[in-house]
């Protein structure tokens, strides 16, 4: 399902066909310095992955993780979205954003 279409990219949900491009996103050293607690290995991935499938966190339908995906060449380039967070006791939104 498609979540918002640029000249250059296209933002949909995740889907389990992702798993490998997104463990190889989480294995790369650059994204783990960064995100250093990115799911580390495939069965991490995997359940990350389900989680986000499914819905996300179902007190936030409307939030969540998207593919990110390179329009021309069709590649999945990493995920990006709107996710709850809790920031010094305020709930809040974060932009959260992992590209390869």
């Amino acid at each position: 399902m498609k979540i918002l279409e640029t000249e250059r990219l296209l933002l949909r949900r995740l889907a389990i066909d992702d798993l490998d491009a997104l463990h190889s996103l989480y294995s790369d050293p650059d994204v783990r310095r960064f995100i250093p607690d990115c799911p580390s290995d495939y069965d991490a991935t995997r359940e990350e992955l389900r989680w986000f499938v499914d819905g996300g966190d179902p007190a936030h339908p409307g939030l969540g993780l998207w593919a990110t995906i390179h329009r021309e060449s069709g590649a999945f380039i990493g995920r990006c979205g709107l996710i709850p967070w809790t920031n010094d006791g305020n709930d809040e939104v974060e932009i959260a954003y992992c590209l390869a």
